[in-house]
């Protein structure tokens, strides 16, 4: 990410969801990175997305995987980010799919 920009980066990175932990850099100017750079799944949750996917509980993970810094003015995310991450994750074939989430039942007075 573009470090000397204090302004936020505008840019997007596409990472490789096999890319070993210890190969990933992490880089804010506006929070403390200790703990992502300790446990990469503190900001990329990659480890449990892959057991979610091996308990059947997803189907897949995309790949490429999309980064991006978060503290940006809206506008910018919106008009230059936002269609950024769409180009990137189109060719995966997971983008623009409906979300369906699953049905869940409650009866009246019971404790479930």
């Amino acid at each position: 990410m573009d470090g000397a920009n204090v302004e936020g980066d505008y840019t997007i990175r596409e990472l490789d969801i096999d890319t070993p932990a210890s190969a990933l850099h992490v880089w804010h100017t506006h929070f403390d990175t200790a703990a992502a750079q300790a446990d990469i799944n503190v900001v990329y949750p990659i480890h449990r997305l892959k057991v979610l996917v091996a308990q059947g509980l997803i189907g897949r993970v995309a790949s490429p995987a999309v980064s991006f810094m978060g503290f940006s003015n809206v506008f910018r995310m919106r008009d230059e980010v936002v269609p950024a991450v769409v180009a990137a994750v189109r060719p995966t074939g997971l983008a623009g799919r409906p979300r369906t989430s699953p049905t869940v039942s409650h009866t009246p007075g019971s404790k479930s």
